[in-house]
């Protein structure tokens, strides 16, 4: 347990009590007592004594200047351990400007003109202080059957449990998916997307959330917003279904948004029309649990390790 501002502030003054300057001031201030007290109707010794008394004082005073360096080293550690002590950075509202100035004097050391860009990604991607949650886990299941003429269906499960900081704390649930339209105009209208369902713990939240589409040049995109608030605790699980051309698609990938402590992926595919070669992105923590299913193959990859915004994982289709 961390100790407290006036336990710290004792030690220091112990650790000052068994210096020469606290005792020759303690002297000199036993010696005006007995002055002016004891001796105050003998002027001949109460002024022998208020002399001996002035000069350990301006010995005093001597020594403090001789001995400045022992002197602040005392109180210097005791100071450095209540400013950095976890329990006062916990109660301070400029914590997230320490931070930066701590990391822009670590990066600066280094790396002198990166510095700036460091500070900025760490802080904004890495690092994101706006956020006020986590996710505990992700489970993402991904089922591809080939169509033909280039097509596969995706159907993709995905369970995540999110743990905010508060029930009072407010999250912008989205998810957004980008699919390349093929450049034959005749087969783009196959290209297709449908969020089957959406649960809040347990509960169909697909009519609460909004769910938009653009048609940008060439591709099609689709978002959809939930807003989550008052729970302790947040398990959402969705549905979707994608279809899409594999030669305008040749890629899938997938980057986290939030903290993630857990994070378990399965991929089957038929091995007999379309091979999948899976990589990381941002880690090499993802180990391989198992591959061989019936009638096809499967990419099951598992990650204990806590996963930073920005990381996941990138799969690619190869025709066979």
């Amino acid at each position: 347990m961390e100790k407290g501002f006036f336990e710290r502030l004792f030690a220091g003054f112990i650790k000052f009590s068994k210096t020469y300057l606290f005792w020759t001031l303690i002297a000199s201030i036993i010696l005006y007592f007995i002055a002016f007290y004891f001796l105050k109707d003998n002027e001949q010794y109460r002024g022998a004594c208020t002399q001996l008394a002035s000069t350990l004082v301006a010995g005093a005073l001597l020594g403090s200047i001789i001995r400045s360096n022992q002197f602040s080293e005392i109180f210097k550690d005791q100071l450095r351990e209540i400013m950095f002590s976890e329990e006062n950075l916990e109660r301070r509202s400029d914590i997230d400007s320490i931070w930066k100035k701590v990391s822009s004097s670590l990066y600066k050391s280094k790396f002198p003109a990166i510095s700036d860009d460091i500070l900025d990604k760490v802080n904004n991607i890495y690092l994101p202080t706006n956020h006020n949650y986590y996710q505990e886990s992700f489970e993402y299941e991904i089922n591809i059957e080939w169509l033909g003429d280039g097509y596969i269906k995706l159907t993709e499960v995905d369970i995540t449990v999110i743990i905010p900081h508060s029930t009072e704390t407010v999250i912008e649930y989205d998810f957004s998916s980008t699919i390349d339209l093929p450049n034959t105009t005749e087969l783009s209208h196959q290209t297709s997307y449908d969020l089957v369902s959406f649960e809040v713990n347990s509960k169909d939240e697909l009519s609460s959330g909004v769910l938009t589409s653009n048609s940008l040049r060439g591709a099609n995109e689709y978002k959809f917003n939930k807003t989550l608030r008052g729970s302790k605790k947040y398990e959402i699980k969705k549905k979707e279904i994608k279809i899409y051309n594999i030669y305008s698609n040749p890629y899938k990938k997938h980057t986290l948004t939030y903290f993630t402590k857990k994070y378990d992926l399965s991929i089957e595919f038929p091995n007999e029309e379309i091979n999948v070669v899976f990589t990381g992105m941002g880690t090499k923590d993802f180990k391989e649990v198992t591959t061989a299913v019936d009638n096809g193959k499967r990419i099951k990859k598992r990650c204990n390790n806590l996963m930073f915004p920005e990381t996941g994982f990138i799969i690619f289709y190869q025709k066979l």
